[in-house]
């Protein structure tokens, strides 16, 4: 049908596209036709959306996209809005989502997701540097925010890690600095420098791992909705995560932090 000149019409029907764009179907003298409404003064188009996210992570350069979601529910509140969900990808595969309101341009909802756990090799030199102790006493220890094998603990210092292992064999940022030394990641909180998560390789199954610790606090896939396999234990305020990248896998990572941001 073209443009149509400026003029009164009833719309019988309404749609938004993925992009945020509001259709209307209306009745013409040429039979019913959508048409595109070019004011859109009730949503946020992509580009706004994604200007906002980008808001929440000026360093780093992730590849953004977003999906318009015309009935989100609110956890909080229950009620169904429309939303952009704004995703950022970054090198090693972890995100960061945004949820905006569509109409306000609010901020909702940050979540972030971690890399997923690959099964890569682990350095021959490295095993007994950083392998973790796994008996009988490895949660107690682990609820003093230690990991038995490992030199460092949570609440360390960056001054304390380097005094105590030497200079890094890489440093990098994801989601704050870190420290890597053979198959041993330290992740450094940007307020005060201090160890607030360990990651390291594994190469102990979980089957195995259940037969050491004892029954896990949670066994299942990650609920983040990464697709690995995960065996979780509580220990204090502390809490074990072994990732696996599929439920009988030999290698993996295991992950030490303070849920709660502690140390």
């Amino acid at each position: 049908m073209g443009a149509i000149a400026p003029q009164t019409v009833k719309a019988f029907e309404k749609w938004v596209s993925p992009d945020g764009e509001q259709w209307f179907h209306i009745h013409s003298w040429q039979g019913n036709a959508w048409i595109k409404s070019l004011i859109n003064d009730q949503y946020l188009d992509k580009e706004a959306a994604i200007k906002i996210a980008k808001q929440m992570d000026s360093v780093n350069n992730p590849q953004w996209n977003a999906e318009f979601l015309r009935d989100f529910q609110d956890e909080i509140s229950k009620e169904n809005r429309a939303v952009w969900k704004v995703i950022a990808v970054y090198p090693a595969e972890n995100k960061m989502i945004v949820f905006i309101d569509a109409v306000t341009g609010k901020v909702l909802a940050l979540t972030e997701t971690e890399p997923p756990t690959k099964e890569e090799p682990i350095d021959q030199t490295e095993r007994e540097r950083f392998k973790p102790k796994l008996d009988p006493d490895f949660i107690s220890t682990a609820s003093q925010g230690k990991l038995k094998g490992i030199d460092v603990a949570l609440g360390n210092s960056k001054q304390d890690l380097i005094r105590l292992l030497g200079e890094p064999d890489e440093i990098g940022i994801q989601d704050g600095e870190y420290l890597k030394y053979g198959n041993c990641f330290f992740y450094l909180n940007e307020r005060d420098d201090r160890v607030h998560v360990i990651d390291v390789k594994i190469e102990t199954p979980g089957a195995k791992i259940k037969e050491l610790l004892g029954k896990p606090n949670y066994e299942g896939p990650n609920e983040a909705g990464i697709e690995e396999y995960v065996v979780g234990y509580e220990a204090g305020n502390y809490y074990l995560y072994f990732k696996f990248r599929t439920e009988n896998a030999e290698l993996g990572v295991l992950r030490f932090k303070n849920p709660k941001g502690g140390y």
